[in-house]
């Protein structure tokens, strides 16, 4: 009688877990595991003491119970995967979507990185439906459908970490690529503000200027080609050109930078010319060698842009300031390694045409 009396207990038992996220108050949910893991511990003492007890049939019914409360167990288990899963869903809504849907911030986030986050939204309102799905099956729909819940359980988890994980790369890779825009764009600015003139070799208002022509002066210019070419570092660092007017140093000069330019070796040049007010004016030679440099190369680019983050006024100051602020100290800066690997040459041309000879 006793052992009938306990196997109906157990039944009962069993029958109200079944039911009890139906009749049973919130509050005694959270004690449904620790029921079911002592009722599991009882059934299999219980099982073990009937060893030898001839009572036809009883151990198979305490084995098919023990089944039964542990399949509630994965039932529970699985109540509480998704529950975490949806307090997770809503955590990611509130901490990342909700506040990127804010129009200020999305102003700053990029379009890419948009798509993203609205891809991750759509697999975020997936997961929340399967999640409130499952809320609404009956418990014996959860009892007998655990097996499929726990395959879908897993499935939802590697879709929830997988979008985060392509998120958190995505958005850092976009992030780092806006930053980098910004910075270019910054520097950008920093650059043309720099005051420079229009006295490159080939600038529109020296249209007319032409080089040597083909097979005169060679020996001049073979001398210079084997200065640029010279890799020893005690060579001069500056080759003089000099004579009188009208001797053609300009048409050397020219031809000089046009050569170099073919070879990507001619960082910068500034032709004067007493004609015009920008390229007689000796305070804007510096600056505009710093800026065409900044161009030339993007190491010497960071170096000078640097310099003028420190002191943005420098392309006003005096030549001496200048030269050693927007050229020679950044130079200086530049790594070994990212520095251009043949020499760069830097062309001026009539400093004799300069409003102040004495600069």
């Amino acid at each position: 009688m006793r052992i009938r009396f306990l196997y109906r207990s157990v039944v009962g038992f069993v029958l109200r877990v079944l039911h009890r996220d139906k009749y049973a108050a919130p509050q005694e949910s959270h004690s449904g595991p620790s029921a079911l893991a002592s009722l599991v511990l009882a059934l299999t003492v219980m099982n073990r003491a009937l060893d030898g007890v001839p009572i036809p049939g009883i151990q198979g019914a305490i084995t098919a119970l023990l089944e039964v409360v542990r399949t509630l167990r994965h039932v529970d288990e699985n109540a509480q995967e998704f529950a975490y899963l949806r307090e997770k869903v809503l955590l990611i809504d509130r901490e990342i979507v909700q506040p990127l849907s804010d129009p200020t911030m999305c102003a700053n986030v990029p379009q890419s990185l948009q798509t993203d986050i609205e891809n991750l939204v759509k697999d975020l309102r997936d997961i929340a439906r399967t999640c409130q799905s499952y809320v609404r099956r009956s418990s014996m729909e959860k009892f007998f459908g655990y097996a499929e819940d726990i395959a879908i359980l897993e499935s939802l988890n590697r879709q929830m970490d997988d979008a985060l994980k392509w998120l958190t790369t995505r958005g850092v890779i976009s992030l780092r690529i806006e930053a980098e825009a910004v910075r270019r764009r910054m520097i950008t600015d920093l650059l043309n503000r720099l005051p420079h003139a229009q006295a490159r070799y080939d600038a529109g208002v020296r249209n007319q200027a032409s080089g040597c022509l083909e097979g005169t002066r060679t020996t001049l210019l073979q001398a210079i080609q084997h200065w640029i070419d010279d890799a020893n570092p005690q060579a001069p660092q500056v080759f003089w050109l000099c004579g009188l007017a009208g001797t053609g140093k300009s048409t050397v000069a020219q031809t000089v930078a046009e050569t170099l330019q073919k070879s990507n070796r001619l960082g910068a040049s500034f032709f004067f010319s007493r004609d015009e007010a920008e390229r007689r004016n000796p305070l804007l030679l510096f600056s505009s060698i710093a800026y065409q440099l900044a161009w030339f190369h993007t190491s010497f680019q960071r170096c000078i842009a640097s310099s003028l983050e420190s002191n943005p006024d420098l392309g006003r100051a005096v030549m001496r300031t200048q030269l050693e602020k927007l050229i020679i100290e950044p130079l200086q800066k530049v790594p070994i390694n990212e520095a251009p690997r043949s020499s760069v040459v830097i062309v001026i041309d009539a400093l004799d045409e300069c409003n102040d000879v004495d600069r």
